[in-house]
């Protein structure tokens, strides 16, 4: 039987798909025999791919772990971030769960957070919904599990632990740019969504205003606009609804991002609906 997570949502090796079963401190897999540890109560679902060092998911990882996943913690400090980035990111969390719950029509949906970061998204969520948030770094986890209480798990986008056909609902959000292949995490997002499962998508619009004007981070490896987007998903989604969400009030010291649907030469971010081609 395959361990499960606290929501029965069931998790397994990232290399080979193989069931995990309890093993000292942490899980091991019953295919290739490799142990999986927990550390401070999240366990680490790497693939061996992201460890080995000429990897570009090491590389990735590296970065990650320089930047803003590895702020300290502390009670001031995580509340500061987390209204920074409710200014920032609201509207996108607003729009995914107005459109989540008109879907779901009092459901109960299994759900995916892939990138969730310090899981200020499942705040946003009823709890009738299985839940499960998973991050390429443990520092933003760990405050996940403290603030936002969840099953949450260290694992790779491009490769999910989990069995095919898992979740209703897969929801992503501003992390597609930062990967070497996002096609890759596409194909394993749609292969964990259910046949007639969503996708929940937003990345950022580098034809918006903002960017036009500040120029795109070096850390973002991705651009996306009208053409690029829809030819990325293509390969393994179909019927997407898209739109340029957010609206950029840049003010001394911060940004403010209003919600609200604008023209792609002023939308921050493309918010897209999809379903897995199956």
């Amino acid at each position: 039987m395959n361990v499960e997570s606290a929501s029965s949502i069931p998790i397994v090796c990232p290399d080979d798909l193989g069931a995990l079963h309890s093993a000292v401190a942490g899980l091991q897999c019953s295919l290739c025999g490799r142990r999986f540890p927990s550390v401070e109560g999240i366990v680490e679902l790497l693939p061996r791919e992201a460890l080995q060092e000429t990897s570009p998911e090491n590389s990735q990882l590296h970065n990650y772990s320089a930047s803003f996943s590895n702020r300290p913690d502390s009670a001031w400090r995580h509340s500061l971030g987390v209204f920074l980035n409710l200014l920032g990111n609201r509207y996108l969390y607003s729009w995914a769960v107005r459109a989540l719950e008109r879907l779901a029509n009092d459901q109960s949906f299994t759900i995916l957070d892939a990138a969730c970061g310090d899981g200020i998204l499942r705040r946003f969520l009823s709890t009738r919904h299985g839940y499960v948030g998973i991050d390429f770094s443990s520092r933003p986890l760990i405050r996940a599990s403290r603030y936002h209480p969840a099953s949450y798990f260290r694992a790779d986008l491009n490769h999910l632990p989990f069995p095919s056909s898992t979740f209703d609902v897969v929801l992503s959000f501003q992390a597609l740019q930062y990967l070497d292949r996002p096609e890759v995490a596409l194909v394993e997002m749609a292969r964990v969504l259910k046949p007639a499962g969503k996708l929940f998508l937003t990345v950022p619009n580098d034809e918006s205003f903002k960017y036009r004007r500040q120029g795109i981070p070096r850390i973002q490896l991705q651009r996306f606009n009208r053409q690029s987007l829809p030819a990325l998903l293509a390969p393994q989604f179909e019927g997407l609804q898209a739109s340029t969400r957010g609206f950029w009030l840049p003010l001394p010291m911060i940004s403010v991002h209003l919600p609200g649907v604008y023209r792609p030469s002023w939308g921050l971010s493309w918010t897209v609906v999809a379903t897995p081609r199956k």
